[in-house]
């Protein structure tokens, strides 16, 4: 996704047809789970202070996560609405770097 916007951004309007392409064939190596990317984007909108944004990717990885992970998104999520961005943005990279360390202990 990230060399989609790229090549976007750059006006690459062929790169990033024949990158969205390999993305639907299956053929790109997803280096995040779709619960790490919702936790990444959460991360990203925090960090340019949109909240909204980011409580709903929050809210979209508390639907899978698994009881402690839902903890932590859910503290995140408050932190968020109490306008504490800081510590909302420290709750999420705890989490992730969590989940990191667990993908490579089942390895």
């Amino acid at each position: 996704m990230e060399a989609v916007l790229a090549s976007l951004e750059a006006g690459a309007l062929h790169d990033a047809e024949h990158e969205i392409e390999e993305m639907l064939a299956g053929t790109a190596e997803p280096a995040l789970s779709m619960d790490e990317l919702h936790l990444q984007l959460a991360l990203s909108s925090i960090q340019v202070h949109d909240a909204p944004d980011a409580a709903h990717h929050l809210e979209h990885f508390v639907a899978d996560a698994d009881e402690q992970e839902r903890e932590s998104a859910q503290r995140a999520l408050e932190q968020l609405e109490a306008g504490d961005g800081g510590e909302a943005e420290h709750t999420v990279v705890e989490l992730l770097e969590s989940m990191e360390h667990q993908r490579h202990h089942h390895d």
